[in-house]
């Protein structure tokens, strides 16, 4: 989960919030049972013991944690990447053994969010991979990829300095093989880097010099041979921005690449819409009239005559695929700088009741900045909600776009 804030200590704890509420099961009087901290939030979960945790101001400015099992022993840790360094924290909020924090220097160089967790070796432990951009002298356009162990050691062959400012860096097994490569897209150059688990070059293919600039770094297995494609965009404001699909070995998948007629926004959405097996890819393009979801085949080309899909205007650029009316297909779940969240089926068709509207707004007057976090059953009625990140915190509509009751700041 990314989120930028311009608030300071209150980041963390917001995002704490939103990724460490445990769902607590009623006791046989109808009171909470299991946590001795009963602060409610609607729907049955408490905050875990121990949070929120405060930061250093240095470090507020940009904050990115991931909950998840390091060391595959059942306990979950905290990974929290921040401008002033990385910090590997227990489930209550202390620091994990180790070397941890590791702090950064002060160098001119920026974290951004990009924390991604993985394994990229042969044993049982998955390793924290970020990278920090260094935009001053001496050497003011590279990118550093960093890999290190959960003991805050750092894994073998990193980190690895590359030419070129970096907006994304992925993680993921493209080749199967149980060990992860990670995927770097620049600009100035523009060029797409494949490294392997050791930081070498993957194969013979990367790195690969485009037109413009590199962005939306995706993945998914379009073909389904086992393996994973890569998807990404080429270009910013520059027209036609081109929409690539590449195997592993650099080939162009066939059909590809898609050349959209305006500005394609930062993320890609991928799915079997229809269930026929082969998966769907989606994404948003904005034109100086009105905004559109784009939904292509495999082969490249518009999934259907009804796409692309016209939405309320507004700026939109996360998305999230799911059965949000439960007729058994998958739909697509919009929102971003606007306080809409729209949600279409594979027909191209706006659902009932929505868009759904973000009714709050952080203080100060700050634009909507708004993520799809999930589209899933997460108060157990047989029927999906759609989470949302927002500056006032998770926010949770309906299948039918009404807020869940309770759920919302």
């Amino acid at each position: 989960m990314s989120v930028f804030f311009g608030s300071r200590v209150t980041v963390l704890f917001l995002v704490v919030l939103s990724e460490l509420l445990q769902p607590t099961p009623e006791s046989a009087d109808g009171g909470q049972a299991g946590q001795p901290d009963t602060t409610s939030h609607g729907i049955g979960w408490v905050v875990q013991e121990g949070w929120p945790l405060g930061m250093p101001e240095i470090a507020s400015e940009w904050i990115q944690p991931i909950v998840i099992d390091l060391e595959h022993d059942g306990v979950p840790e905290v990974v929290v990447l921040t401008q002033d360094g990385l910090r590997v924290l227990t489930s209550s909020g202390a620091l994990h053994t180790g070397l941890w924090p590791i702090e950064f220097p002060v160098d001119g160089a920026t974290a951004n969010l990009d924390l991604a967790i993985a394994n990229m070796d042969d044993d049982p432990d998955l390793e924290i991979v970020f990278k920090r951009n260094r935009v001053d002298p001496p050497n003011p356009w590279a990118v550093t990829v960093h890999v290190y162990n959960p003991d805050g050691t750092r894994a073998s062959g990193w980190p690895r300095t590359l030419d070129g400012l970096s907006d994304e860096v992925i993680v993921r097994d493209l080749d199967a093989d149980g060990k992860s490569e990670v995927l770097v897209g620049t600009y100035v150059p523009p060029r797409l880097y494949v490294l392997g688990s050791n930081g070498s070059s993957f194969n013979s293919a990367w790195p690969r010099d485009f037109d413009s600039y590199v962005m939306s770094l995706a993945t998914a297995d379009l073909d389904g041979d086992g393996d994973l494609e890569i998807l990404l965009k080429d270009g910013l404001l520059d027209l036609p921005i081109l929409v690539y699909a590449l195997h592993h070995n650099g080939d162009e998948v066939a059909g590809w690449p898609f050349s959209a007629p305006d500005r394609v926004q930062d993320q890609f959405v991928v799915g079997d819409v229809d269930g026929d097996g082969s998966p769907e890819v989606a994404f948003n393009v904005t034109t100086d009239s009105e905004s559109l979801v784009y939904l292509l085949n495999i082969q490249g080309q518009p999934f259907s005559s009804a796409w692309p899909a016209a939405i309320p205007s507004g700026f939109y650029w996360s998305l999230a695929m799911g059965d949000v009316d439960g007729d058994g297909y998958l739909d697509i779940v919009t929102t971003g700088t606007t306080p809409r969240v729209v949600a279409i089926d594979r027909f191209g068709a706006i659902l009932p009741g929505w868009p759904a509207i973000v009714q709050s707004q952080f203080p100060g007057g700050i634009p909507y900045q708004n993520i799809i976090h999930a589209v899933a059953d997460v108060d157990a009625d047989g029927m999906p909600e759609v989470v949302v990140g927002a500056l006032v915190g998770p926010i949770v509509f309906n299948h039918d776009g009404t807020p869940l009751p309770g759920a919302n700041p």
